[in-house]
């Protein structure tokens, strides 16, 4: 793969949807007391290493972590732990495609991890080799609107389970799916959205609270949480800050595509509440 011009678009003719954003738009993270985000998917390259890098920076000059990428292999694969009033959470992000956005030793990119031929030694170590009770593994993986989690991600899960997972919260086919014993395959839409199907009902979204014991969930509560149009939530954001070209303004592509996962294991005081549906993430 050649070098991309900054700003360039990822050159891949089948990709339907590129997303980026101002960074004004991490105040709607801080303002939904988000402490960390996952940018494992499939838009975080959408233009380019010098986008990525933007984002990181963007996300550390508004205080909140991230997981699933970095400016290395080794830091893309890395997790994170928050501390917030006593508790420690680790957190690991990750990505089942595509396989060009993955970061290598010398490249920018993605938590990579090609689920389909099983769960590699890197990720289980990952998992294993965290140091807290609490252990969140968030999984992009699986097909786009599909009505239950396919074979690869069941088995995925239960592996991620046996390494220390406590719990798992998947996401990636913008409809909410099975919940098994600590795992939570797929949360459906949280911010971002397609149009909305009669039939799957991608327009329905959960936020979960999940409650622990020590390592042990006690309680994972569902928190129904309706999608709004494209247009009124860009309509509300272009009110709020405006852009130069008087365009909508949009949220944040890869942050807030993850905000759905994480949101489960945030533990700021005030849990996030849905803005509305942004365009979708592909």
């Amino acid at each position: 793969m050649r070098d991309l011009r900054p700003w360039e678009r990822w050159p891949d003719p089948r990709k339907p949807f590129f997303f980026r954003a101002p960074p004004v738009a991490t105040e709607v993270l801080q303002l939904r007391g988000v402490d960390c985000v996952t940018l494992a998917n499939n838009h975080a390259l959408d233009f380019g290493a010098d986008a990525l890098l933007d984002t990181f920076r963007n996300l550390s000059d508004a205080g909140i972590a991230w997981v699933g990428a970095g400016a290395d292999e080794a830091t893309a694969r890395s997790p994170t732990i928050l501390e917030r009033g006593g508790s420690r959470i680790g957190i690991v992000g990750l990505t089942d495609h595509p396989c060009d956005f993955a970061a290598a030793p010398d490249r920018p990119g993605v938590a990579y991890a090609d689920l389909r031929e099983g769960v590699p030694g890197w990720l289980l170590g990952a998992i294993g080799g965290v140091d807290t009770e609490i252990v969140l593994v968030t999984p992009h993986w699986g097909p786009n609107m599909v009505s239950e989690p396919v074979a690869h991600v069941r088995k995925a899960a239960a592996a991620f389970r046996a390494a220390g997972a406590t719990p798992v919260a998947g996401r990636s086919a913008h409809v909410f799916h099975a919940v098994a014993d600590g795992v939570l395959h797929d949360l459906g839409d949280f911010i971002d959205d397609y149009a909305p199907d009669a039939e799957l009902r991608n327009d329905l979204g959960l936020l979960f609270l999940v409650s622990f014991d020590h390592a042990i969930p006690t309680e994972s509560k569902p928190c129904p949480a309706p999608l709004t149009s494209v247009t009124r939530a860009s309509r509300t954001l272009t009110r709020q800050h405006g852009s130069a070209d008087g365009s909508a303004v949009h949220v944040p592509f890869s942050a807030l595509t993850s905000l759905r996962a994480l949101a489960v294991s945030s533990l700021n005081s005030r849990p996030p509440t849905a803005p509305g549906r942004l365009p979708p993430d592909g």
